[in-house]
């Protein structure tokens, strides 16, 4: 969070957009971020992946990948127990999870982009 934001804020060139992958990522971005007078989203996008804790006490609404555990954990085990009835004869399998985008103000579409 913190650090990572320490570290691509001193490359060139800055990063117009960020994802981070969890809830202390982003505290850690966002501080870095209310500390060194970085306006979101202006100067930088910023997204999570993840539940984010307690996101109403935040100073912004963050824009967020919201995934479901119950649902993932759910097919998983049922492709576990599957194979284990089977002994393990079942061709590799595939699901396709799409989780839910929270929008929430801090992405800005820059429209001059190539």
């Amino acid at each position: 969070g913190y650090k990572g934001m320490v570290r691509l804020m001193n490359s060139s060139p800055l990063p117009t957009a960020i994802v981070v992958m969890n809830n202390n990522m982003l505290i850690g971005a966002l501080k870095y971020c209310k500390k060194h007078k970085v306006k979101i989203p202006k100067n930088i996008s910023i997204c999570s992946f993840g539940n984010v804790n307690n996101i109403d006490l935040m100073y912004i609404q963050p824009t967020i990948v919201k995934e479901d555990p119950g649902i993932i954990g759910t097919k998983i085990g049922n492709f576990i127990l599957e194979r284990i009835e089977k002994n393990n004869f079942l061709p590799n399998r595939e699901i396709v999870y799409q989780p839910k985008l929270l929008i929430g103000n801090t992405v800005y579409c820059r429209k001059n982009i190539k």
